[in-house]
């Protein structure tokens, strides 16, 4: 099929307010093998900057992998996941990746997590599979293998209090009387928590008159922006967690759109709503996961609820910003969305290829607006087009979107 009249795909100079640029690297795939002969191979992305696969560079064997599923309660101290790998010859890195399927492949990088073990965070409760990428370096050549998934769910229930020979009966009593007891105490401006024995929390969470705090390994409360594993949170002045809130614009929820939709409906004008954006670190936020579920997903349908009192002819006035570097969030939030239109940043110069953008349409051919800005503005200074030049960057420009729109065709 081709592009209809009706889909823009070209130059989106200032698009919209909420839109952000972003930077993507450029990836590829390419199969490894587990440590087992008999397991099937699995597809991991990598980043091309990073890796320079030569065939001649022994590929790293897993001699031990994690194992069983495991289940911990919210808050509870999980067990660090290792693996062991060998090379008769060169120099060993791990990186980890979290996914929200069962597949080594396909996952997000895991800042900070380049050890043979990492220990995952039990700040929130669902299901993460964790896995691996093991790379073997010999000089400038590397060869990569990825282990098995290993499946931690953290449930809702809070972690119960550890016994020290009492009955837990007297134990949680005595641990509710301590806390209920204890005082705040502030020292050089920065505030801590004393218990009723005369100790103060350090480097943890505690549950204190139904807030939680996080203690810093001073002991004294920690404020604002919090990162713990891969989760962020937000502490207010007080040092009570923030919740069912608005803080730096972040989930703002229906009270924070629904009057620009009504503006929409009334003049059909249109919206787009951030979902899962081009960036690297849209994960941070946008992968967390809700009761088993990214956040992406959650989002993208409201953008479709809150769309369906607001539609035009095929297409609601409420749009949705997807990314064109991740094609398979792509598809499955089209799915989610599909009487939405699509704005994809992400091709081109940040990595989206028109393969990656084909998930994006729906299957009239229409149902996507693709972005491309640096790609088309600053056309003259690519060597396809450099034949042009800077006095006539123009015609540069004008040649690449015709460029582009064949380029899409093509794979529609």
């Amino acid at each position: 099929m081709r592009l209809k009249r009706g889909l823009l795909a070209g130059i989106a100079l200032c698009c919209m307010p909420l839109m952000t640029a972003c930077s993507a690297k450029d990836t590829f795939g390419i199969l490894v093998g587990n440590n087992s002969e008999d397991q099937k191979k699995e597809e991991v992305t990598v980043d091309l900057n990073a890796a320079n696969i030569d065939d001649s560079v022994e590929k790293p064997q897993i001699t031990s992998e994690m194992g069983d599923p495991v289940t911990y309660d919210l808050h509870a101290t999980a067990d660090a996941l290792t693996v062991e790998a060998t090379v008769s010859e060169g120099t060993l890195s791990y990186q980890w990746y979290r996914n929200n399927v069962d597949s080594n492949g396909g996952g997000t990088a895991i800042d900070g997590a380049t050890e043979a073990t990492y220990t995952p965070p039990t700040t929130e409760s669902g299901t993460i599979y964790y896995y691996v990428v093991v790379t073997n370096t010999v000089g400038d050549g590397v060869q990569l293998t990825a282990s098995g998934t290993k499946c931690v769910t953290i449930t809702e229930q809070e972690a119960a209090p550890e016994e020290t020979g009492d009955t837990q009966e007297e134990t949680a009593e005595e641990t509710t009387e301590e806390v209920a007891s204890g005082s705040w105490q502030q020292t050089d401006g920065n505030w801590w928590y004393q218990n009723a024995d005369g100790t103060y929390p350090t480097s943890c969470w505690q549950e204190i008159d139904g807030q939680w705090y996080v203690f810093d390994e001073n002991g004294y409360i920690r404020t604002g922006w919090y990162q713990e594993g891969d989760k962020w949170y937000y502490f207010q002045e007080n040092g009570a967690m923030a919740h069912d809130t608005d803080v730096d614009g972040y989930h703002l929820g229906s009270d924070g759109v629904n009057p620009f939709v009504k503006i929409c409906k009334e003049e059909k004008k249109g919206i787009f709503v951030l979902v899962k954006t081009s960036n690297p670190s849209s994960g941070e936020f946008q992968d967390q996961l809700i009761n088993g579920r990214p956040l992406y997903e959650l989002v993208g349908e409201k953008v479709a609820a809150w769309g369906a009192d607001c539609m035009g002819d095929s297409y609601s006035y409420v749009g949705a910003v997807v990314g064109a570097t991740y094609p398979e969030q792509g598809k499955v939030l089209r799915k989610v969305m599909p009487k939405a239109f699509i704005l994809v940043p992400g091709y081109g110069a940040q990595g989206g290829t028109a393969e990656d953008l084909k998930y994006f349409f729906s299957e009239d051919g229409l149902g996507a607006i693709v972005n491309s800005s640096r790609g088309i503005i600053a056309a003259y200074k690519k060597d396809t087009y450099a034949k042009f030049g800077p006095e006539h960057f123009a015609e540069a420009s004008r040649q690449a979107v015709i460029d582009m729109v064949a380029d899409i065709n093509s794979v529609l």
